[in-house]
């Protein structure tokens, strides 16, 4: 194998790694909104309960 064939691979290998990682960050970015959601739905569950308990439950430990 020559050495122009060894630099034009890795270039390839460099130009996939680049596809991947933006490929990642784009789940990345989807999962973030969707933990978000979960959060903001988690809490409004919270809120339901703490108001049928009629608030005088103690609060839920946060972590």
């Amino acid at each position: 194998m020559s050495t122009i064939d060894r630099i034009l691979g890795g270039l390839r290998d460099l130009i996939v790694m680049k596809e991947d990682l933006a490929r990642l960050a784009g789940t990345a970015r989807e999962l973030a909104g969707d933990i978000r959601d979960h959060e903001r739905r988690l809490i409004r569950i919270e809120t339901m309960i703490e108001m049928t308990r009629g608030g005088s439950a103690p609060a839920l430990p946060e972590k």
